[in-house]
């Protein structure tokens, strides 16, 4: 092959490589040591709103200054170690979407000489704003999911679900520290009676606003739950004597759900029946002391008392009267 024939043929290979690199669809550039460009795709000149013969031969803080500011730091790391950066993500306006943050992911390849040093830098850049809507959309639904999975959508309160999860949690914590748990659970009185009469619209309403009073009862560290139906729970922190913190959340309770509820134009009077078992006197795993407390709010439904431990006779204590103002 003649030296003139092969001269054509490496120059139609050079053409070809520059029409492919000039249209694919994804930036590619070359920095020199001075970060000057060298060479700037068509793509990539699109997606920053520049013009590739406007940019070349101009360093990259003169065409986009803004970009310069998060890309320059990692060129001159590429030509300081001569190591490579791959797949960093960076978020940056450019000139073709002012205001509009884009999401890109960069990568950058040393270019150097036969004796080993860098002479330039290649930078293959990848927009993946797309990408990342889909990505944010996608972990936005699965929060979403997960709050319906764990919270009570009427009250906002957590649901039975998130309630056991909670309750072992705190056991383990409690059980560790040799601390006690309370577990507070609660029947609305005379709930079924507003249901009947003002139907489910007053009764949801009725449960609404028992939520918000829990919420105004008790501290914010206190947790709430709605396990189901007009049944609720509360879940104090691990203490050492959790005697006292129940006595004084049952008290609380009692007082703010005493004032009557306005439902649909009527004064509503609701009240509470509160049982207690406390970890680890009354059980030590959550389904016992669920059971434990849930008889003794049924003790409670029949002495109008805030009752411990009901299943228990031989811990069965009176906590304190509702409505009581000692």
């Amino acid at each position: 092959m003649s030296d003139k024939v092969e001269e054509k043929a490496l120059s139609e290979q050079s053409d070809e490589i520059e029409r492919l690199f000039a249209f694919a669809p994804v930036g590619l550039c070359y920095y020199d040591t001075d970060l000057r460009y060298r060479y700037l795709n068509k793509w990539l000149a699109r997606i920053n709103g520049v013009q590739v013969e406007a940019c070349l031969g101009k360093t990259l803080e003169e065409v986009l200054p803004v970009l310069a500011a998060i890309v320059a730091p990692r060129l001159r790391r590429v030509i300081e170690t001569g190591e490579a950066i791959i797949d960093v993500e960076i978020i940056a306006e450019t000139l073709a979407h002012p205001g509009e943050p884009r999401h890109f992911r960069n990568s950058y390849y040393p270019d150097k000489s036969k004796d080993g040093t860098v002479i330039g830098v290649c930078c293959v850049v990848q927009d993946v704003t797309a990408q990342k809507v889909v990505e944010l959309e996608l972990v936005k639904r699965s929060k979403q999911l997960e709050h319906l999975a764990l919270y009570d959508a009427l009250t906002g309160l957590g649901n039975r679900n998130l309630f056991l999860k909670q309750l072992q949690h705190l056991i383990a914590i409690a059980g560790r520290k040799k601390e006690e748990v309370a577990l507070l659970a609660m029947d609305l009185d005379g709930f079924k009676e507003v249901n009947d009469r003002l139907g489910h619209a007053g009764g949801d309403a009725v449960l609404r606003e028992f939520g918000v009073r829990l919420g105004q009862a008790l501290r914010q560290a206190d947790q709430k739950y709605r396990i189901g139906g007009d049944e609720f729970a509360v879940l104090l922190e691990p203490r050492c004597d959790s005697h006292d913190g129940a006595l004084v959340a049952a008290d609380k309770i009692a007082r703010h759900l005493a004032a009557p509820m306005e439902i649909k134009g009527y004064d509503c009077v609701i009240g509470v029946s509160i049982g207690v078992a406390i970890f680890p006197k009354h059980g030590e795993d959550p389904d016992t002391l669920l059971r434990k407390a849930d008889a003794a709010m049924y003790e409670a439904k029949k002495t109008h008392q805030v009752v411990a431990g009901a299943s228990d006779l031989d811990a069965t204590t009176i906590l304190k009267r509702l409505h009581s103002d000692t």
